[in-house]
């Protein structure tokens, strides 16, 4: 079961995603449109990307403004992550 934990950023959550493990190996479900619009998300998945980074990379900051805005999902399959978001919109109380 998809898990939606709101982070104290506004518009912000993390996610954990259901799992499961047997004697093959694990399985897990990383994307269910229905799951999201139960939790009040409702986003269509356009794009989707993947990318594998070593130690200490630091990647760039990424974002869009209307009308190109759209909602972004990161993902660790293993590992860790720093992931850092700002808030940039001016008229968010979480602005900053």
């Amino acid at each position: 079961m998809f898990h939606f934990k709101p982070l104290p950023l506004a518009d912000a959550l993390l996610i954990t995603l259901p799992a499961f493990a047997d004697h093959r190996g694990n399985f897990t479900k990383i994307f269910q449109h229905s799951r999201f619009v139960q939790a009040g998300i409702d986003f269509q998945l356009l794009e989707s990307y993947f990318s594998i980074s070593g130690k200490d990379v630091i990647r760039g900051m990424h974002f869009q403004t209307p009308p190109h805005h759209h909602a972004k999902v990161v993902f660790c399959p293993a590992g860790a992550i720093l992931d850092v978001i700002v808030d940039l919109r001016k008229d968010s109380a979480t602005y900053g």
